[in-house]
């Protein structure tokens, strides 16, 4: 919520001040890398932290969340084939 309560400001702001473009698609880009950045904390406070029960109940739902996260964008870049000058696999 804190992640999107500042985004959705700053895109505000953008429209009021006239400064820039605020876009919808910016809030919500800004609100999925909060919630990204949100879970890596937990999987890390999970792993390297000193209070691993603090972590118990949530790290599995941020694992989840994190992992699907990045098999979706994988899937949709490898998906769209970018040419990017590196060959991903032989043909």
């Amino acid at each position: 919520m804190v992640g999107f309560g500042f985004s959705a400001a700053i895109e505000m702001f953008q429209v009021l001040l006239d400064r820039g473009l605020g876009e919808l698609d910016d809030v919500l880009h800004n609100t999925w890398g909060s919630l990204m950045g949100y879970c890596a904390a937990v999987i890390l406070g999970y792993l390297f932290g000193q209070h691993k029960e603090r972590y118990d109940r949530k790290v599995k739902g941020a694992g989840l969340f994190f992992g699907m996260t990045i098999l979706m964008f994988t899937i949709l870049i490898l998906y769209n084939k970018p040419d990017w000058g590196v060959r991903l696999w032989r043909r």
